[in-house]
């Protein structure tokens, strides 16, 4: 079930999708079936024992009471589990941590009957009230550079310039906040390197939380043959060890 849609502003605590676990609902069945089957069983043996009791019978008396207190022993244990899987029930509600807006785009598309898997990021709620930055995708074999130029500056937050897809005619600028330890697959660039950088939001004159930006890392200056041929020449020393 999905509650609420792309760019909707949501609060803490508001329900933003529900998700089903039909395994868990079979669970849920067979737990109230047993907890009525052991009502009704003690009810009968209740009733058994009124009968030995009247007829004075100690010994049935007796083995009426062990199997009554075992069979309420048992009704304990599958109301906990019960409640157990009710709790279990509730988190399948996954509600909003903060006050937000749903960055997520065609959230119903994304998500409806679509199976998932624990720990699989579904939806993301951003403030759009704090800081903002760039999320930046790093190509693998860039990393030289970078990682050589900050150790030339002596300064890790390098200049940044950047330009947005939806305002292409003014350039923006910022500094290299954050540096990923490990690369991750990309679809578009294939093996990246995730960095962060810092901006001045108030300088931007369209805010919008997912925009894309073409950006520029400022790695110090280079001899114009390097520029214009060093892609071709580092695309042979990779593929042919020259």
């Amino acid at each position: 079930e999905i509650h609420v849609e792309g760019g909707e502003r949501v609060a803490a605590g508001q329900p933003l999708f529900r998700i089903r676990d039909d395994m868990l609902e079979s669970d849920l069945v067979k737990q109230r079936n047993a907890y009525n089957e052991s009502l009704e069983l003690i009810a009968a043996l209740q009733a058994q024992l009124d009968s030995a009791v009247r007829a004075a019978n100690r010994e049935e008396e007796l083995r009426i009471q062990a199997r009554l207190v075992q069979t309420k022993i048992q009704l304990e244990g599958i109301r906990e589990q019960y409640k157990v899987l009710l709790e279990r029930k509730k988190k399948l509600t996954v509600k909003s941590p903060i006050d937000g807006v749903v960055a997520t785009f065609q959230v119903d598309q994304l998500l409806r009957t679509r199976p998932v898997r624990r720990g699989e990021v579904l939806l993301e709620v951003m403030d759009d009230t704090q800081d903002w930055r760039l999320e930046l995708e790093i190509s693998e074999h860039r990393m030289g550079h970078l990682l050589q130029a900050q150790q030339e500056a002596g300064d890790p937050n390098l200049p940044v310039e950047f330009i947005l897809a939806t305002d292409t005619e003014e350039t923006f600028h910022g500094k290299l906040a954050t540096l990923a330890t490990r690369s991750v697959g990309s679809q578009e660039l294939g093996s990246v390197v995730e960095a962060f950088a810092d901006l001045d939001a108030s300088l931007l004159p369209r805010r919008r939380i997912g925009a894309e930006v073409r950006a520029k890392i400022s790695c110090g200056d280079k001899s114009l043959g390097y520029v214009l041929f060093g892609d071709v020449i580092e695309f042979v020393r990779q593929y042919f060890w020259l």
